[in-house]
């Protein structure tokens, strides 16, 4: 990946996270130091190329991915206020209830 897309992904985690969490930054570098030697990364990396790639590995884009693929996911009951082929999901618990909404997200907090 180039630079100017490194940097301009890294400004998309920084606008999506940073509201909510304290020192993003310092979290991604963090954790970049953490796998370099498991994936066997080279040094010398620029600062920004270490931020994104340590912003990957963090738990909450884990979690989001898991949503995702989960196998246990299902059509929300309420599918009210979505644009044209949106669809709301759920999660369902085992006892087979739906849990949550667990709806991919677009970056202005709609439903995709």
């Amino acid at each position: 990946m180039d630079m100017r897309t490194c940097e301009a992904e890294l400004a998309l985690v920084n606008r999506d996270f940073g509201d909510r969490h304290w020192q993003t930054r310092g979290v991604h570098l963090e954790r970049y130091a953490q796998i370099k030697a498991q994936l066997g990364l080279k040094s010398g990396l620029r600062e920004t190329r270490k931020a994104l790639i340590g912003a990957y590995f963090c738990h909450e884009y884990s979690y989001a991915g898991a949503a995702l693929t989960n196998p246990s996911i299902a059509p929300h009951p309420d599918q009210t206020g979505l644009v044209g082929g949106a669809v709301r999901c759920g999660s369902c618990c085992p006892c087979g209830r739906l849990a949550r909404d667990t709806s991919p997200r677009s970056r202005s907090g709609r439903a995709l």
